[in-house]
């Protein structure tokens, strides 16, 4: 069973990226990159990678890129110089939202994910993750499925996947109108997490997660009670702004959020 040390949570680096704020105001915006220990890995397997809701503009002002890119460059250097193991070494996590509009001309905005995913696939022995509400992949469905068919590649929305030796169980988007992509009605989202807990995954992914949001009209009590269930597993999310990266429920389950961080989790 994976278990977080939660005392061994330290920044061991950041990136930066443009990004238009709440305030409406175009600024720069600090991600940190966190290193966390934890047992439970299976033998050959260094640890995961995880990263959420890096929606803004990296790279350079005459060649700017989605902050992912960023992110894996300087994951990169830090595996160069031993702060962490070898990326071929570790799955790579996404819990979703890796997409921006770049020239900022508003904030956020929905589009193809594919980039992102597949360069975290060359770098990473493998790539898991969830969609994001903003997430797209690829313009037709023919795209959508050929991009789930990729060797390594582990795009999950209510199905589970055993990756060397752990296994994920993942829900994408969020709570909404099912019109819209990546959206479920509440109680249909409520139903396929107790469905994905009744299957004991050691690492349930979901973009829209347990986390008490800093926003109240963003938490959500109902996948809070649900997350419980899976007494002793581990929960990464994204979506809702929190303080802290970390949260432990009462029946033991651990959350952690990568909402605007990159999380590196380790073997103790």
């Amino acid at each position: 069973m994976v278990k977080i040390h939660t005392e061994s949570i330290r920044e061991i680096g950041a990136i930066s990226y443009r990004d238009r704020l709440r305030t409406g105001m175009i600024g720069r915006k600090a991600v940190s990159i966190l290193r966390v220990s934890v047992v439970g890995l299976p033998s050959g397997l260094s640890g995961l990678v995880v990263l959420s809701d890096l929606q803004g503009s990296g790279g350079s002002a005459n060649a700017p890129r989605l902050p992912t890119f960023d992110a894996l460059d300087e994951l990169s250097v830090l595996a160069a110089d031993g702060a962490i193991p070898p990326l071929q070494d570790m799955i790579g996590v996404s819990t979703g939202d890796l997409y921006a509009i770049l020239d900022l001309h508003k904030r956020g905005g929905s589009g193809d994910v594919r980039g992102p995913w597949l360069a975290m696939r060359q770098h990473f022995r493998a790539v898991v993750g969830v969609a994001g509400n903003h997430d797209q992949f690829g313009a037709t469905p023919a795209e959508y499925k050929d991009f789930r068919s990729t060797d390594g590649v582990h795009l999950l929305d209510g199905e589970s996947v055993a990756i060397a030796g752990v296994r994920f169980g993942g829900i994408s988007g969020v709570i909404g109108d099912p019109k819209r992509p990546f959206r479920r009605f509440e109680a249909d989202f409520h139903a396929e997490i107790d469905r994905l807990v009744q299957g004991r995954p050691d690492i349930l992914l979901l973009h829209q997660g347990p986390v008490v949001s800093l926003d109240p009209y963003r938490s959500n009590d109902g996948i809070r009670d649900r997350c419980a269930r899976l007494r002793g597993g581990v929960v990464l999310c994204g979506h809702n702004h929190t303080e802290h990266p970390f949260d432990e429920l009462a029946t033991g389950t651990q959350v952690l959020s990568a909402h605007e961080r990159v999380i590196v989790l380790t073997a103790a």
